[in-house]
């Protein structure tokens, strides 16, 4: 469904997306859909705006216009209107733009949109099966043309805009080795005050405990699962890029290094954590890897010292023999 309505000076598109928030798979692959059709909507209609901007609530997306050709405007809404009679347009409009708007899915990321938000927005819901059968540890078929897909993994739209191979998943992003962090986070709604400031901190690593990283301010428990996934990805997207003839599935980079020669080792070399201990930024010679609140947990100084102790003991039987 879709509703028209006035603002001052402008018009207001209102494009309902009822499954949006709801936590269970099917109705994040209906969220999916209806994100879609409303970035296929807005991005068709934006070249006969003078202005527009567009706002996810958590029930619809809402275009704020103001049209410059106000009779072209109105013949391509009626074009979507058969679509906006059906949930995402799955049975509205005719073959034909059903066909548009698969093709159009097929081709969000690779692409420098009017509206790279609400597109992340839309990977992110497509993306959540792959996510589903990857925290079940079950097998994804391996996807050619975007490998980062095999591994939760999208690339980002905001990225796109801003000319920065960025590649996202729930928890974890995946940012070039070289690139400005603080360029890319800005342009999120988080933090638009700011960024936090980063400490060089410790990851340490002890039998029977869960890794922690630490520093003087703090110390979060982390999930090295996520950021040696997304080391695997950043290698099969860097593979990828020398290898055409063969799947990158095909062989394992860390187990032939001999024959990889192009992808550089991925060994962390550094470690920062924000003094609140809600992101975490780890780095290799490929890429940056941000780890937000979500990834993380806190941990209280008595487990630090514990482990620290534990690491002296070790250290001390290691140097006696």
């Amino acid at each position: 469904m879709a509703y028209l309505s006035a603002a001052p000076g402008n018009i207001v598109l209102d494009i309902a997306c009822p499954s949006v928030n709801e936590l269970y798979l099917s109705a994040m692959k209906k969220g999916a859909q209806e994100y879609l059709l409303a970035l296929y909507v807005g991005e068709m209609i934006a070249e006969f705006c003078e202005k527009i901007t567009a706002h996810a609530h958590q029930k619809y997306v809402s275009f704020e216009l103001r049209p410059r050709n106000t009779e072209e405007l109105a013949r391509k809404l009626l074009w979507f209107s058969p679509a906006f009679s059906h949930v995402a347009g799955e049975e509205g409009g005719d073959g034909a733009f059903r066909r548009l708007l698969k093709k159009f899915a097929t081709t969000v990321s690779d692409r420098v949109l009017r509206f790279p938000m609400l597109a992340d927005k839309y990977l992110e819901y497509d993306m959540e099966s792959i996510a589903a059968l990857l925290y079940f540890g079950m097998t994804v078929k391996p996807n050619r043309k975007h490998p980062e897909r095999s591994y939760g993994f999208w690339r980002s739209c905001v990225g796109n805009t801003l000319g920065i191979a960025l590649y996202m998943s729930t928890s974890v992003w995946i940012l070039p080795r070289n690139e400005d962090m603080a360029r890319l986070l800005l342009n999120f709604e988080a933090f638009r005050e700011g960024i936090p400031d980063l400490y060089e901190a410790v990851l340490l690593e002890v039998k029977n405990y869960f890794p922690i990283a630490y520093h003087q301010h703090r110390a979060v428990r982390c999930r090295l699962d996520l950021i040696t996934n997304a080391q695997r990805c950043a290698e099969a997207i860097e593979q990828a890029k020398y290898d055409t003839a063969r799947g990158f599935w095909e062989r394992d980079i860390r187990e032939e290094p001999e024959m990889n020669s192009s992808v550089p080792n991925t060994d962390i070399t550094n470690v920062l954590l924000s003094a609140n201990g809600d992101l975490l930024v780890a780095s290799d010679t490929l890429a940056q890897y941000i780890v937000f609140e979500s990834g993380l947990l806190n941990v209280s100084p008595e487990v630090v010292r514990l482990m620290l102790k534990d690491v002296a003991v070790l250290s001390s039987l290691v140097a006696e023999n």
